[in-house]
């Protein structure tokens, strides 16, 4: 049983962040037809729309990355930016993704 799950975008940064997860430890593989990545270490991995993240994290996801401006667009409360992440697809130079999460989730002691 998984303790979180992670809402992935789908689009042109795909490849770049697989990347960086793996480098982090969580080697995010392509998702099946229902969106599921996979399981890596009591996390599970899905990949939605990049405009449907905020929404899914409103609703089902703990936590999600998305585009800073997809998270102030969607306009949904009792989301929390936990972090700026900045990468890009081809150029050095960093776009805004947030990681963000529902009010009310916690992080367990030690994490």
């Amino acid at each position: 049983m998984s303790q979180l799950t992670i809402g992935l975008p789908h689009g042109s940064l795909w490849q770049r962040l697989v990347m960086y997860l793996a480098t982090a430890g969580y080697p995010v593989r392509n998702p099946d037809r229902t969106g599921f990545c996979c399981s890596v270490n009591g996390i599970d991995f899905f990949q939605v729309n990049c405009r449907m993240v905020p929404a899914f994290v409103a609703q089902a996801f703990d936590a999600g990355i998305t585009g800073h401006d997809l998270h102030l667009a969607s306009g949904i409360k009792g989301l929390r930016e936990v972090a700026q992440l900045c990468f890009s697809r081809v150029t050095d130079q960093p776009t805004r993704w947030v990681l963000a999460r529902r009010a009310g989730i916690r992080r367990k002691k030690g994490q």
